[in-house]
């Protein structure tokens, strides 16, 4: 499928989207993936175990013919699948609680700050955005 604009989705998904289900389609790869287009599939796909995020599974859709998982590969949470995905979760959870993202509003506050003043202090004669850079900590 094609894209025509960088910020939609190619049109032939509006297709996929009119039927429930999950079409097959050849991948850029040259394998057979399922492709969920609808929001009821997606959560469907996403609470069915025959389908995980282990990019070191054999059976995982590979986007190019020959990619391989690099050797001693460890993905992070979102790539992993149960049972390590929910020792992991649980070790991490506490750091994104409410409380948690309260406690860390001062200092998101400082930063993002930080950078409006130097986007300001660069703005003028600069073709370059410092806000196109990632907030680091």
């Amino acid at each position: 499928m094609s894209r025509t604009c960088p910020f939609s989705p190619p049109p032939d998904y509006a297709g996929l989207r009119e039927h429930p289900g999950l079409p097959r389609l050849t991948g850029p790869s040259g394998r057979t993936v399922f492709v969920a287009a609808r929001h009821d599939d997606v959560r469907t796909v996403l609470g069915d175990a025959r389908f995980g995020s282990d990019r070191s599974h054999p059976d995982f859709p590979r986007m190019r013919v020959g990619e391989t998982v690099f050797p001693g590969f460890r993905p992070s949470l979102i790539g992993m699948d149960p049972p390590e995905h929910g020792p992991a979760r649980r070790a991490v959870a506490g750091e994104f609680t409410i409380r948690r993202m309260r406690e860390l509003r001062p200092e998101v506050q400082c930063i993002v700050d930080g950078l409006l003043d130097d986007e300001l202090r660069y703005v003028n004669g600069s073709a370059f955005s410092v806000s196109a850079l990632p907030a680091t900590w």
